[in-house]
């Protein structure tokens, strides 16, 4: 099992994912973050919406998802927030230690 994972949320505001991502690298929760806008079409309330929202892939590792998600819960402007953590399969050495490395206070070099 990889001790390396790319947790996803979505927001409806550029803003807050801006925020959630500024707080998160601050908080040395994940190493990097990247925002996309996307086209969202779901299921709410009993009706199928479309939303432009924004997804925020953060890299992380598995002990700090759990810390992670928690704060993204804790801040997040949705009621149901979507936070999927999907694990990193047969990624490049170099990168995961340089993640690894980014989530320690003062260090962010392989």
């Amino acid at each position: 099992m990889s001790e390396y994972v790319i947790l996803i949320t979505t927001t409806d505001k550029k803003e807050e994912a801006e925020k959630l991502t500024k707080e998160c690298l601050e908080k040395k929760l994940a190493a990097c973050a990247q925002i996309f806008e996307i086209n969202s079409q779901y299921w709410w309330n009993g009706k199928i919406e479309n939303a432009i929202e924004y997804r925020i892939e953060f890299k992380t590792t598995k002990t700090k998802s759990r810390e992670l998600k928690k704060f993204i819960k804790s801040i997040h402007s949705y009621q149901t927030p979507e936070i999927i953590k999907i694990q990193i399969v047969g990624g490049d050495k170099n990168y995961l230690k340089w993640l690894k490395n980014s989530l320690k206070w003062g260090k962010n070099e392989p």
